[in-house]
């Protein structure tokens, strides 16, 4: 992974290379970034290089100022044809999470993160995550805080079905507040669409029954002592025909 610093001397480069022509620097496809800074009316941008088999771009945006809000724009596009997969205004929004579906590819492909800078400055928190771990069913997997200094866990898994199934996701354990939601990808990228969310305490619970084959996202939220999530489902039986 990107460490911070190497990343953020990556794009302090940035303003030269556009003003020269040159591409922007291909940074690891699981880049993290820690207090980027975005000046107003800026343009940041970088290149990512993706796996033929990757279905998915998952990312995490927020501001790296606890309570101050997001500004400017996110556009994520093809950086061969300049498709854009993705658009979005980042004002006043407090974070930003998507799962991003990715078009068919006969090789590897290149996309192109675009921060652009509002009407004022930013600094922000961002990581991308074109794999996530996925949830095997009747497997339990631990969450916790992975920040030295900080209580807060934010982790998210894939849960993907061949077949449509009845679902079941807990977690457990823990001493704080926790919330648990499974999500599918909206078609065309964007925001994902929360099949369940359950908040509360570490205990939490969501049933899906005759939930489609496909691919969903777990995220489990919270702060305090580890929790343990788990997933299990039974594949719908499919009727014989007569």
């Amino acid at each position: 992974m990107t460490t911070a610093p190497t990343a953020l001397l990556a794009l302090a480069l940035l303003p030269t290379l556009a003003a020269a022509a040159v591409a922007p620097p291909v940074l690891p496809a699981t880049a993290s970034f820690e207090n980027l800074p975005v000046p107003a009316n800026s343009l940041r941008e970088f290149d990512i290089e993706l796996a033929r088999t990757e279905k998915y771009l998952a990312f995490d945006l927020k501001s790296a100022k606890a309570g101050s809000p997001l500004s400017g724009s996110l556009r994520i596009t093809d950086a061969d044809n300049g498709q854009p997969l993705y658009d979005r205004s980042l004002e006043r929004l407090p974070q930003l999470g998507a799962l991003l579906p990715l078009p068919p590819s006969t090789g590897k492909r290149r996309l192109r993160i675009s921060l652009g800078g509002g009407q004022a400055d930013m600094r922000a928190d961002m990581t991308l995550l074109p794999k996530q771990p996925q949830l095997r069913t009747g497997q339990a997997v631990p969450v916790f805080a992975r920040r030295a200094g900080s209580d807060a866990f934010n982790e998210r898994f894939e849960l993907r079905l061949t077949k449509a199934s009845d679902v079941e996701v807990i977690t457990w354990g823990g001493d704080a507040a926790a919330t648990l939601r499974v999500s599918a990808p909206l078609p065309g990228g964007g925001f994902p669409v929360a099949r369940c969310e359950s908040a509360g305490d570490a205990w939490r619970r969501c049933t899906l029954p005759a939930l489609d084959a496909g691919s969903y996202q777990v995220s489990v939220a919270g702060r305090g002592e580890p929790v343990t999530l788990l997933a299990t489902w039974i594949p719908i039986p499919v009727p014989s025909q007569p």
